[in-house]
């Protein structure tokens, strides 16, 4: 190892490569050991770095549960609120900009304590994971709430007109995707180059996000109070799960 990473205090790490490195029942820290075979001197310090981040996290908690409060009863209301849901939005954006750096430098410093066989395999795994989840179906969380053939097809049209609408903007996601993946690969991490390269793709996920909320508006206006309310119970759960497996980092 270069350096103790425990000697860092860094702010909301939780893996390498992001969540999609872990399937849905394990914990993302202990996939990512197993998978990348890390020896005992490097498992000691990812955890002590991942519960310092943990530690970290919780000073935002706070505040972005009181926003996705917000953004909840936007969602859930009979007309559509385009500039409370971008308001919303945009204060968010400030808190994962935060994040999203003290992630982007803890990767950075994690790749390049990693072997290079590590590194490989890591690169391997992400790419793996990252097209199991792009070839989801979106109409999958549904199954439980017994839709009828037309909200079915009501709520397919709303998935087919987001993805429309976001076409642009994923364009110019990958390409920052491509740009932070270098920078996180260097041996020396730019944070200049990583914010100018941030903020050049802010309005395209300001405008991802404010049509996804706007589907959610539309799916939930879509359903019956019954359907609602289960689908609400479905979403606490996932909420709890996803804690969960955070805590016990």
């Amino acid at each position: 190892m270069k350096k103790s990473l425990f000697a860092l205090s860094i702010a909301a790490v939780l893996t390498i490569a992001g969540p999609a490195m872990a399937k849905p029942h394990e914990n993302p820290m202990r996939e990512m050991m197993h998978k990348l075979d890390l020896s005992k001197e490097q498992r000691k310090d990812f955890k002590m770095l991942m519960k310092q981040g943990k530690q970290d996290h919780q000073v935002y908690k706070a505040d972005m549960l009181a926003l996705d409060i917000q953004l909840k009863a936007v969602i859930q209301s009979q007309d559509w609120d385009a500039t409370s849901a971008a308001d919303i939005l945009k204060q968010r954006q400030i808190i994962e900009t935060k994040l999203a750096l003290a992630r982007a430098v803890n990767r950075n410093y994690m790749w390049n304590n990693l072997t290079n066989e590590q590194q490989q395999k890591l690169v391997e795994t992400f790419d793996e994971q990252t097209d199991e989840w792009s070839q989801r179906n979106p109409m999958r969380r549904f199954g439980p709430l017994d839709l009828t053939e037309q909200q079915t097809q009501q709520i397919k049209q709303i998935f087919t007109q987001q993805k429309n609408t976001n076409a642009q903007s994923r364009e110019t996601l990958k390409s920052y995707r491509q740009q932070e993946a270098a920078l996180i690969r260097s041996s020396d991490f730019a944070s200049d180059q990583w914010q100018a390269a941030h903020d050049a793709q802010q309005d395209a996920r300001l405008s991802m996000a404010l049509a996804h909320a706007e589907a959610r508006h539309q799916v939930w206006n879509l359903l019956t109070p019954e359907q609602q309310q289960k689908l609400q119970q479905m979403t606490e759960k996932m909420r709890k799960r996803h804690d969960k497996k955070r805590d016990a980092i």
